[in-house]
């Protein structure tokens, strides 16, 4: 949750957007409940001042409830902000990017 501002938004899936701590938390326990391990090429980054827009291709390997291996690929869209401190964290993070 540290990678994430107080009031950040969460698109985990089209249609569905989490603006709650809370609900941050809950659909990222769920998802590192899959044990991922995930291949990401490099991204495509615009800034400005201090804010950013990050784009990425990414590919996902999971478990699934069945103890399966999953295979997921998809593309990414997050806005990331310069903090005080020089870290940066999200303000939208969008898991599937494309509309």
């Amino acid at each position: 949750m540290a990678l994430y501002e107080p009031e950040a938004c969460v698109v985990p899936e089209p249609g569905t957007m989490l603006k709650s701590t809370a609900a941050i938390r809950e659909v990222l326990t769920g998802f590192l409940a899959m044990k991922p391990t995930t291949t990401a090429p490099p991204s495509q980054v615009i800034q400005t001042g201090d804010v950013a827009a990050v784009f990425n291709s990414w590919i996902l390997a999971v478990t699934g409830p069945d103890g399966s291996a999953v295979a997921l690929s998809g593309n990414s869209a997050e806005v990331v902000r310069q903090q005080s401190d020089g870290t940066w964290r999200y303000v939208i993070d969008r898991f599937f990017g494309g509309v």
